[in-house]
């Protein structure tokens, strides 16, 4: 028979002290005390004295209530942002204002409408 060297403990062994282990109360714990069970962390509850709503719903009483979302290219964006450095004028006022005029039933502003439909002929 060989013998297993002393500083490693067979497998039997190690569950057996495990056990141990698990049946033995707290070295934490004050004489006399049973150790407290852990306890589950549950999750942090959300706080409720913030709200979660959606942007249109605190939106309503504005001038412009509606949303509209667009795709458009890199060079675009540094054009409205490069005319709103120059003249302080934000983008969305900036396109409202061609909306505005693509709208308008003006000789000028049919004019503006056939060339701006003519244009988004290429856009789509």
């Amino acid at each position: 028979m060989t013998e297993q060297p002393q500083h490693q403990p067979t497998t039997a062994s190690l569950t057996e002290r495990l056990a141990k282990l698990a049946d033995a109360p707290s070295r934490i714990s004050a004489p006399g005390r049973t150790p407290a069970k852990r306890q589950r962390r549950t999750p942090a509850k959300p706080d409720t004295r913030i709200s979660a709503a959606p942007a249109e719903a605190e939106r309503k009483d504005v001038a412009y209530p509606e949303r509209l979302s667009i795709t458009t290219t890199a060079a675009q964006i540094k054009a409205l942002r490069m005319a709103r450095a120059a003249d302080g004028i934000q983008a969305t006022a900036r396109l409202r204002a061609l909306i505005a005029a693509w709208m308008d039933d003006s000789p000028e502003g049919r004019k503006l409408r056939e060339r701006i439909d003519r244009a988004a002929q290429d856009w789509q």
